[in-house]
């Protein structure tokens, strides 16, 4: 999945999946993300639910996203972080994997959903509110986990 910001600067998606590595992107600059965090949504009067994720803060690595990737471990995904909070959008283009993309704020706030992207799809995809953070997981997490907007998100680096 790509990402693309509101100022026509292509930004893309990783994957934290393992798939060979396209003919065409072996020996790319692209680096591989940084260490795993995790991303806790915590839910009104329920449990808080944990999400390990690769985090990828750089415009290659976020070029790059789940791009090519064949599966994705449950409570597993991807954190894109932004420099700031602006109107990001993404894409499926060479994405196998159906993903909800969960939007975050400055003040980690959930402020938009995109719910079950389809795989390879190149519509622009967004929430039309600001963001610093997007959290890609497998297609159905906001929904089987109650996650809204508005939920609070803690963001932690893995011990």
């Amino acid at each position: 999945l790509s990402c693309r910001s509101t100022n026509g600067v292509g930004d893309a998606r990783s994957s934290t999946a393992t798939a060979p590595v396209p003919s065409d992107l072996r020996g790319s600059k692209a680096p591989p993300p940084e260490s795993p965090r995790t991303v806790t949504f915590h839910r009104e009067g329920d449990s808080a639910i944990v999400v390990t994720v690769d985090v990828v803060s750089n415009d290659a690595s976020r070029a790059q996203g789940l791009m090519f990737r064949q599966s994705l471990a449950p409570r597993h995904g991807m954190l894109f972080v932004f420099d700031r909070e602006e109107n990001h959008t993404f894409w499926m283009k060479n994405t196998f994997i159906p993903l909800d993309m969960i939007f975050v704020d400055n003040d980690h706030r959930v402020v938009g959903i995109v719910k079950r992207t389809v795989p390879h799809d190149e519509t622009s995809r967004g929430v039309g509110r600001p963001s610093r953070y997007v959290v890609e997981v497998n297609a159905g997490f906001a929904d089987e986990h109650r996650i809204r907007v508005g939920s609070r998100v803690t963001i932690r680096q893995s011990p």
